[in-house]
């Protein structure tokens, strides 16, 4: 997560919108930005991590094959995928 100058209405992001890992495998989330994010899912599929504070780290395990969407609860235009192979 990072702050992105070029859009200010929508100042922040996901670095990557689209990840894949293989099937037991993470995604580490770490919050670049100024302020609090979620790594949330959009419709179920894995765990919340919670508020995550600037400069923290949270790390999250996929187990079932497909796709999962995930977002930012409190920057909802922050979205993007995660895809299990």
């Amino acid at each position: 997560m990072q702050e992105d100058p070029t859009h200010p209405s929508e100042p922040y992001r996901f670095s990557a919108s689209s990840v894949t890992v293989r099937c037991g495998g993470a995604v580490h989330i770490t919050n670049r930005s100024t302020t609090v994010h979620t790594f949330s899912p959009s419709h179920g599929g894995f765990r919340d991590t919670g508020t995550v504070p600037p400069s923290a780290m949270r790390t999250v395990y996929f187990f079932f094959r497909g796709s999962y969407g995930f977002m930012c609860h409190f920057h909802p235009w922050m979205r993007g995928t995660v895809h299990v192979v």
